[in-house]
């Protein structure tokens, strides 16, 4: 009887953690369900475009070894996992390599079909030039680049009869030629700083509510804009000591940059308003400090891991808004704020180039506050 007792004592301690039960049991379960819907949308796929500079395809629509090339490929039947899109001019290229819309990027000379012609008649020796744009520490641009590089290689030897006949000049953009595995892994991490704000910022909400000074405020005819703004901006100078702190134990480590500063700290401080924006939902939903960090584990997980702060991660493009592409992963905002660090501090782009990302950090600061500032007045303020 005793032993029985034990467990209907247990049962009831179980009930009364009722938040902590179903985190530890739907955890693994959730994330299951996750990573089944990233792989089932998310098709792994090697971009490439080609930029046809030859003169013979410029000056007629039936000459051209540039031409045939291109046509060559599309019609290759190892097309499955490569995208071949033609680019008219370079300056559009870069701009598709820069906002990731491309993996590599092949810039057919002028000369293409004079050389090959040249080769095959023996009058020139030495190999053809191309030259491939892109991140070369990015695993996609290295698969898209080996295949489009043999590819090419293959058709320009079958064309001359000669072996070896290109050369491959590589360009690439920013610095990714000279970053670390280390340095890849900075812009995520200060992003992934401001992450952890999610806690903190939740419990300072909810400790307002649990120790009756919400009450006390409300009596003072404090309104609950005035309240929340408050606590956002102590949260806001956390995120930012949080940054700061990160970059400078980054810098002392080795890290390399050539952007601005003052663009990495205003993408900083856009995402901790999201973050903080969305730690409202959070509290809405926790009555306790100690619930907060029971609940607050959930969306935590799924910003850490799903935003590209830890790692890069794809999904398919639901649609795109002036070539900005959205996705499932485009809901959390610290995706957005990845890319745009990416931009300034590795390709060392300026304000005009991370205009999509700082309107989508705004855009979801918007959802996120609205959507968690009602719910936080019913839950906490309206009962006061």
């Amino acid at each position: 009887m005793k032993f029985l007792s034990i467990i209907r004592k247990s049962l009831k301690e179980q009930y009364r953690s009722f938040w902590l039960f179903i985190l530890t049991v739907s955890s693994a379960p959730f994330f299951v369900l996750v990573y089944y819907l990233i792989v089932e949308s998310y098709e792994q796929k090697y971009r490439i475009d080609i930029v046809n500079n030859d003169i013979p395809a410029q000056l007629s629509s039936e000459t051209g070894y540039g031409k045939q090339f291109v046509t060559h490929l599309l019609q290759s039947d190892t097309m499955t996992s490569f995208q071949i899109r033609k680019t008219e001019t370079r300056a559009e290229g870069l701009e598709r390599i820069k906002s990731r819309k491309t993996d590599v990027l092949v810039i057919l000379p002028d000369s293409f079909s004079i050389r090959i012609s040249g080769i095959r008649s023996g009058y020139f020796s030495d190999p053809l030039a191309i030259e491939f744009i892109g991140d070369i520490t990015s695993m996609k641009y290295m698969i898209g680049a080996v295949w489009i590089y043999s590819s090419m290689s293959d058709y320009v030897a079958m064309e001359t009869g000669t072996y070896n006949p290109l050369i491959l000049n590589e360009t690439p953009i920013g610095i990714s030629g000279n970053r670390t595995d280390f340095e890849l892994s900075i812009p995520g991490l200060l992003i992934f700083s401001i992450i952890m704000l999610m806690l903190s910022a939740s419990s300072a909400m909810v400790y307002e509510s649990e120790n009756k000074t919400l009450r006390r405020l409300k009596i003072s005819r404090m309104s609950t804009t005035e309240i929340l703004g408050g606590i956002s901006v102590i949260q806001l100078l956390v995120g930012i000591i949080a940054v700061a702190l990160t970059l400078m134990i980054a810098l002392f480590l080795g890290f390399r940059y050539e952007g601005s500063l003052i663009l990495v700290f205003l993408i900083s401080a856009l995402t901790s308003l999201s973050i903080i924006a969305f730690c409202l939902i959070i509290a809405a939903f926790s009555k306790t400090v100690t619930q907060v960090l029971v609940v607050g584990n959930f969306p935590l997980f799924i910003f850490m891991f799903f935003s590209g702060a830890m790692f890069p991660i794809q999904a398919k493009p639901w649609f795109s808004v002036a070539g900005y592409e959205i996705s499932v992963i485009s809901l959390l905002s610290p995706s957005h704020a990845v890319s745009a660090l990416s931009k300034v501090l590795f390709m060392q782009e300026g304000l005009t180039a991370i205009i999509p990302e700082i309107a989508s950090l705004i855009f979801l600061s918007l959802i996120y506050g609205i959507t968690g500032g009602w719910l936080y007045y019913r839950r906490h303020l309206r009962v006061e």
